[in-house]
């Protein structure tokens, strides 16, 4: 044999639940920033004045699991290419949540990311366990990872895995 799997625990992940598509997507970037950076970072950025910038999505397939997927590493480039630390996201009202999208938009709020102090670096988000999708009035809907409590529905509920 000439190969061999590398044992890594080398990613972390988020389960989000909320009672829509747009709060499933605000929430995830809130979680991913709070990942990267400590209580009180987080808290210290509060004070600094914050940009407002649209983005614009085209997904490579419809589906809200694709625009999770898609936002999250728009925010994770933003960080790496453009030093811009993602605060908040907005998504537009004007899309109609009930549709498989195949682009998103909305509002993200930054701030300049050298006012940030990063206590992880969070590379890349991935496919692997990804998901997002309605739980209907009544349903459960538990987790594929131990120890995460059941979302009951009516709600919406996503896991992503993220690279560290």
């Amino acid at each position: 044999m000439s190969w061999w799997v590398l044992p890594t625990t080398a990613d972390i992940g988020l389960r989000i639940c909320g009672p829509s598509p747009s709060a499933i997507l605000s929430d995830a970037v809130q979680g991913l920033q709070t990942l990267g950076s400590s209580d009180e970072a987080i808290r210290a950025t509060m004070e600094i004045p914050q940009r407002e910038g649209e983005i614009h999505l085209k997904l490579p397939a419809p589906g809200w699991d694709r625009a999770l997927l898609a936002l999250l590493s728009e925010v994770i480039w933003r960080i790496d290419a453009k030093g811009e630390w993602i605060t908040g996201f907005s998504l537009d009202p004007r899309l109609n949540e009930s549709d498989d999208p195949s682009h998103i938009q909305g509002i993200a709020r930054w701030i300049p990311l050298h006012h940030v102090e990063r206590s992880l670096e969070i590379k890349a988000a991935t496919h692997h366990a990804l998901r997002m999708e309605e739980v209907a009035d009544g349903e459960r809907d538990s987790s594929l990872f131990d120890d995460l409590p059941p979302v009951i529905g009516p709600a919406w509920v996503a896991e992503i895995i993220l690279d560290v």
